[in-house]
Formats: structure tokens, sequence, C-alpha cells
């Protein structure tokens, strides 16, 4: 079999973990002559609520890319690399086109499809696509010159660990789906404030160890803590609607503001706080005095206050 065209897509880590549950994807492509020339547009649609599926696209805008894509479809059999937030390969797999597409082909003829394009051009272009997705799923017709889907499935690979050379190893599946991340954004913070960032600090309330924040960074004329917080994906007794997703980030928001808010409230009191090998932390006033308090979610809604 001949070697298949690799699909690079940075998600949520949210929707990974949809693909690798198995949730339905597929292509979804436009092509539109009403701005100007024919362009195409390929959507990667992840169907996590099928009323209300994720999205990501990209107008083509390179010979390069308009070959390959053609080629994969030709093709059929490739390769999906699926990149998180922090742009770590958490999942890779066999991407195969699930129906014979060959009566589409004909469609991306390299001479009909304008590559030359400026990114005004680009961006009209995919707020097209956007408005037409949209219809789409709300049961209208698309406003395009072709528009059509493509099935998909996806066969992940044996083993779908990562190692994060800071963070250490962990898996899509694992149980504790938010200690990966967590640690994963500490690496990163501690390589612009190596000295001066902490990961789960703690402090002693009556004899027991109480973590102060998931994060602390003091620098000399502040301090920052920071909560970070994962929705649970893979272990859940309901399925992970996008309301439900809402709500649960709402609630999270909320939970990670009272976290630092106690937070906040025990530094200022001047209690000891110590490193997670109980070296103690020094303070300095200044840090007391100028706090800033961030709360870390996965992804963002337009939903979301």
């Amino acid at each position: 079999m001949e070697e298949g065209v690799p699909f690079v897509v940075k998600l949520p880590s949210s929707m990974i973990k949809h693909i690798y549950n198995k949730c339905t994807i597929k292509l979804l492509v436009s092509i539109d002559s009403r701005i100007k020339s024919k362009l195409i547009t390929v959507g990667f649609i992840v169907e996590d609520e099928p009323d209300n599926p994720f999205c990501t696209f990209y107008t083509i805008n390179n010979k390069s890319d308009l070959n390959a894509f053609i080629l994969a479809i030709k093709r059929r059999y490739n390769k999906l690399h699926l990149f998180d937030e922090l742009s770590r390969n958490v999942l890779s797999g066999e991407l195969i086109i699930s129906k014979d597409v060959n009566d589409s082909i004909k469609f991306f003829d390299g001479n009909i499809i304008n590559i030359d394009i400026g990114l005004d051009e680009k961006r009209k272009n995919e707020d097209l696509f956007l408005k037409n997705f949209v219809s789409l799923y709300k049961g209208e017709t698309p406003q395009s010159d072709y528009w059509f889907d493509i099935d998909l499935e996806f066969l992940p690979n044996s083993s779908n660990k990562i190692l994060d050379l800071d963070a250490g190893a962990m898996q899509i599946d694992q149980l504790d789906e938010g200690a990966g991340m967590e640690q994963s954004i500490y690496q990163l913070i501690n390589s612009f404030f190596e000295k001066d960032s902490y990961h789960s600090p703690f402090y002693y309330n009556r004899n027991i160890e109480k973590e102060l924040t998931d994060i602390l960074i003091l620098s000399q004329q502040y301090s920052v803590l920071i909560e970070s917080k994962t929705i649970k994906v893979m272990y859940r007794d309901k399925p992970l609607t996008v309301d439900r997703m809402i709500r649960n980030i709402d609630k999270s928001i909320t939970q990670g503001f009272g976290q630092l808010r106690g937070a906040l409230r025990t530094i200022r009191s001047h209690t000891d706080v110590f490193t997670t090998n109980k070296n103690s932390i020094i303070i300095q006033q200044e840090n007391r005095d100028n706090i800033h308090s961030v709360v870390l979610i996965p992804e963002m809604y337009s939903q979301l206050n």
C-alpha cells in the first residue's frame, strides 16, 4: 500500500478525547467563486454533539497543500496526528476515507482552484465558510458553489502514551485527566520563572498539609496564583454535551476563584508556605501586596460569561 498523506490538526484536549472515544469525524469541503475566484476550504468536523459539532477549517492557498489534499482523497488511507493546546502530539493513527469520492476529485483540478490569494481574501472566504457551516447544521442550504462532506474513520495507534520531556509520561485515557495538563503548564511557566515558580505549594492548617494553589509565581514586584481546571471527558456517567460542558466550565471557574480567594487570604495573613519538598518559600511584602489570580480552562466558548 502506498504511503498516505499526514494530516496534522491542533484541537482542544476535550475534542481529542472525543475522537479517541470513536466520535464521528468528517471533512467538510466547499468551493466558492463569489469572492473573485474559485477557492477551496476544508473543514475538520468533530461531532461531539451532532447538532452542534466542533469545526476547524483552512482555505487552501498554496500548491503543495492542494496537491497533498487531492492525493489524500485518492489514496484514502492516510495518517492523522492530533496536537493539543500545548502543541503536544497526544494522539496519532490511521485516517481512512470511508466512502468512494472519485466523483468529487474532478472539483479539485488545480486549473480551476485559485491558490494565489492574499490573507484578506483568505479570511473573507473562511468567514463565509463558517457562516455556511452554521447554516448547514441548522438545516439550511449553504450558499456555496459546491459543498459536500467526506466520511472518515480513525484507528488510533496501539500506544497512545506520549513523553513530555519536562512533565513526564502521560496517556490520553489516563484516569486523572487534569494531571498531565497541569504539570505541562507548570513546566512552561517554569521556563520563564525558573527559580520563582512553584508547583502545588502548601501550608499547614492545624498540622494538616493544605495545597495553597496549583502554581505560584513570585516576581520582584508581584505574585501570581494559578488554578488549572480540566473538564472530565473520558470517564463520565452522562454524555458531555456542549451545554453541559459550558455549565461545567462555569462551575470550575467559580470554584477556581473561590480557591484563589482562600490562597490570597493565606498569603496576606503571613502564613508560612512550603514547596512539595517541604522547603520554606520566602514571600516578600511586595508579593503579598500585589497578587494576580488566574483560572486556566481547557477551551473557550462564546456562550461563557
